[in-house]
């Protein structure tokens, strides 16, 4: 288990990265970033400074081939049937039935549309 001083570095990187381009966001951004590559490899990728204010996280082969990895575990935990039933259930419905009405139901309906009228006037 990594402790909090071992992300010290991440924050440097995204304190420099946030000098390089002047925008704090990117700064976050990357230290989140580098945060996450060192807990998943135990290792920083590196930065590299672009021209016209720029920045570059760059990950070696060896963290390439460990993210990886952990993509593959992670998916395959997430697609397995839990062992154990869930003793926490978050209620998504309240959310995402009004969304998909708001959204997927007119989509699907202009593409059916937009699908029969293409239909009608290429079959001509």
């Amino acid at each position: 288990m990594a402790e909090l001083l071992d992300f010290i570095p991440s924050i440097g990187i995204g304190t420099q990265v946030s000098g390089i381009t002047g925008k704090a966001d990117d700064g976050f951004t990357a230290g989140g970033f580098s945060a996450f590559v060192m807990s998943v490899t135990g290792k920083n990728p590196t930065l590299v400074r672009l021209q016209n204010n720029r920045a570059q996280l760059v990950l070696d082969e060896k963290q390439a081939v460990l993210l990886r990895k952990w993509l593959d575990r992670s998916l395959g935990l997430a697609l397995a049937k839990p062992k154990t039933p869930p003793t926490l259930d978050i209620q998504m419905n309240p959310v995402l039935v009004p969304w998909i009405l708001k959204y997927a139901v007119p989509a699907a309906l202009l593409l059916f549309v937009a699908g029969w009228i293409g239909h009608y006037y290429l079959s001509r």
